[in-house]
This record gives C-alpha cells, sequence and structure tokens, in this order.
C-alpha cells in the first residue's frame, strides 16, 4: 500500500513553548462547569482523583503567548494511553483530529486535524513514540511522537472506513486493524503491508488485544454478530455468543441459554478488566456480562437507566474487579461491589458521557464527552 506523508511542524513548536511552560510564562487555566445545560462550551474531558466525587475540567491548550484556548466545544471519540508512561494520554475527536498530553491532561497539544472522524488510537507498548490512529478511511503511523505522520493504510472503496486498530503487545511488528465492511487485516511489519485475513462482512466495532497477558489474545466486536475471540494472533476465531449464561450462584450450564439466543448480540461497549488475567466484558441493551474462564458468560444486574438512556461509557477499576462505573446520557452509575448496589451522581456536564477510563497508575480517572442530540 502506498504511504501519503502528512508532516506537522511539531518539533519547533515543543521548541517554542516548553521553555515557556518551565519558566512559568505559559498559564494553563482550568475553567469550571457552570450552570449553562446544553452548552457545547462545557464538553470535551474531564479528571478525577477522587473516583468522580469531584471533578476538574482538562481541556486548555498550550499556546504562545499563554493565550486561552481549549477544546470543551470538542465530542471526544475514542482514548489511548501510552502503556509505558501513565502521564501520556491520546484522546480522539469527531472532527478536530487527535489531542494528546504529557501530563495527565494540564496540558494538551493538536494533530491531524480536518482528516475526518477519528476511530481508534494505539500506542505501541514497546516505542512510545509510536503511534497509531484510524481516522475515516485511513490509518496514520507516527514513529517520532506525533510530530509527523504516514498514512499506511487507505480503503479505497466509497463509504467505507476505519473503525479499529491494535498493537499486539507480545509481538509489536503485528498490528491488527478493522473497517467498516468487516475486513480484519493484519500486518506482520509495523504496518508498511496488510493482509485481509478474515471477512466478517459487517461493520467490526471494536477490537481489543489483551497486551497486558498475552497480545495473541484478540477479542473482535461485530455489528449484527457479536463478539468472537482469537488466542492464536487472530488466525482462528470463537464465537463468544455461543456460550451459556449462568448465574452467580448456580453454576450448572445444561439448560442455561445463549447470549445468542438471547436476541441481544449488539454490543453497546467492549472492555477490559484488568484486574484479572484475560478479563472482558460485554455490555449490551439487556445488562453486563463477564466472561468467565473462557467457558460461560456471568451476568450482573445493571441499574436500568430510564427508557432510551443509552450506556455510552463503561469502566472496570484495575486494582478492583468488584468496582464498576458507567455512564449514560445524564448520570455516573457507581458500584463498588461487582454491581449488587449502586450510587447515581449527575454528569459534571451537559453533554453525555462517551468514556470512562483509569490512568495506568490509578492516580486519576477520566470522562469524556459527547454531544448527543435527543
Amino acid at each position: 500500500m502506498k504511504k501519503q506523508k502528512l508532516s506537522f511542524n511539531k518539533f519547533w513548536l515543543l521548541v517554542l513553548i516548553l521553555p515557556l511552560v518551565l519558566s512559568g510564562c505559559l498559564g494553563i487555566n482550568i475553567k469550571k462547569k457552570d450552570s449553562a445545560a446544553g452548552n457545547l462550551a462545557y464538553g470535551g474531558l474531564f479528571r478525577t482523583a477522587n473516583l468522580g466525587k469531584t471533578w476538574d475540567h482538562v481541556t486548555n491548550l498550550y499556546t504562545i503567548g499563554g493565550q486561552q484556548v481549549n477544546f470543551n466545544a470538542t465530542n471526544l471519540t475514542v482514548y489511548a494511553e501510552d502503556p509505558s508512561d501513565p502521564a501520556t494520554i491520546y484522546l480522539g475527536t469527531q472532527v478536530n483530529g487527535v489531542y494528546y498530553s504529557y501530563n495527565y491532561g494540564n496540558g494538551w497539544f493538536n494533530t491531524l486535524r480536518d482528516l475526518g472522524t477519528v476511530n481508534s488510537i494505539a500506542v505501541d507498548p514497546r516505542n512510545k513514540c509510536t503511534v497509531y490512529v484510524a481516522v475515516h478511511n485511513s490509518l496514520y503511523k507516527s514513529t517520532d511522537c506525533s510530530r509527523s505522520w504516514d498514512r499506511v493504510y487507505f480503503e479505497t472503496k466509497p463509504g467505507q472506513f476505519m473503525t479499529t486498530v491494535a498493537v499486539n503487545g507480545s509481538d509489536n511488528r503485528v498490528i491488527y486493524a478493522g473497517t467498516s465492511d468487516g475486513k480484519f487485516l493484519k500486518s506482520h511489519d509495523y504496518g508498511r503491508s496488510w493482509d485481509t485475513i478474515h471477512r466478517f462482512d459487517q461493520k467490526i466495532t471494536f477490537l481489543v488485544a489483551q497486551n497486558h497477558i498475552d497480545g495473541n489474545i484478540v477479542y473482535v466486536n461485530v455489528a449484527n454478530k457479536g463478539l468472537f475471540k482469537s488466542v492464536d494472533g487472530a488466525a482462528n476465531f470463537q464465537d463468544l455468543m455461543e456460550l451459556p449464561i449462568i448465574e452467580p450462584d448456580d453454576p450448572g450450564i445444561e439448560d442455561a441459554a445463549s447470549l445468542k439466543s438471547t436476541g441481544y448480540i449488539n454490543a453497546l461497549y467492549i472492555g477490559i478488566d484488568k484486574s484479572v488475567p484475560d478479563g472482558i466484558l460485554f455490555v449490551n441493551n439487556t445488562g453486563l456480562f463477564r466472561l468467565k474462564d473462557s467457558q460461560t458468560w456471568q451476568q450482573v444486574e445493571l441499574l436500568s437507566p430510564n427508557r432510551g438512556d443509552v450506556i455510552y461509557a463503561f469502566e472496570v477499576n484495575p486494582q478492583n474487579t468488584n468496582e464498576i462505573f458507567y455512564g449514560t446520557t445524564v448520570a455516573i452509575y457507581h458500584s463498588i461491589d461487582g454491581g449488587k448496589n449502586w450510587d447515581v451522581n449527575p454528569l459534571p456536564t451537559p453533554n453525555s458521557a462517551r468514556f470512562f477510563k483509569f490512568s495506568q497508575d490509578n492516580k486519576f480517572m477520566y470522562l469524556g464527552t459527547f454531544f448527543i442530540r435527543q
């Protein structure tokens, strides 16, 4: 696939800005949310250091001269972290490219603007300056910490786009990617060449590589088909929708229904539970399901939101499998006992929750937001 060079002169921007930051000449002020419900100026990213009791608005961009510029009005789509540095995080947006921060979100830089919606971001676990971004119909790669970009793959068919990208943490030469028409792509050479190794024939909505355990364990969620698992680097897939759902106190599976038989196989969210060796979570319209020992599903009853109030964000504390957060258009739901009991609190923004994510050191939790017209 021919590469297209896309350069951004971020190096000189960093040279100019960092001395100002270190000297204190360039200030970052956090603007707090007021009561103007529905105002797009109060979206973007929020951060909490106390599990949601209080939130800070962290959307300010570094600028020359200290101008107050932020991305409060930006719809966020995805979050990614640098596995080697908990302070480095990346945000994908609907129309404003990628924002990245090296200090837990206290200040931000912007790149890859005006190319379309960012659907996925992946950072190489072994090389923090190598970043892959799925933007509209293309896949971009940077090897110099986002200063410049190469287009390493693009969809030529009209109406098709890149939906997801992931790096195999066990072998960072291997890159996985998915498309809106169901092609599962794999590169064995850092993205220089690609093979279509599987065709799901429906949109691939989520792709997860279990890099904290084994990058060859891959989960792929497909629209109208559900969740599939591979343990051999995507050579073969198992249909997890055919596994039975069991009750926590009833280990019998003889008469248990499968997820496929419920008819609710379209995921609202797929998440990783990093507090256990190979934890995957599947959220659909009926609730939350945990995969147990790769053999059965166990349902966790969610506190039902109002009719039509869709779950857009979900997270499990990576240090505590029983602590769960999920967000809707209006509220944050929090459980510390695996879903037996829930606390409900309003969002710190009139926008909807798009994602919850813990920093790798559990110092902060982030809330990304998205304006959804009712």
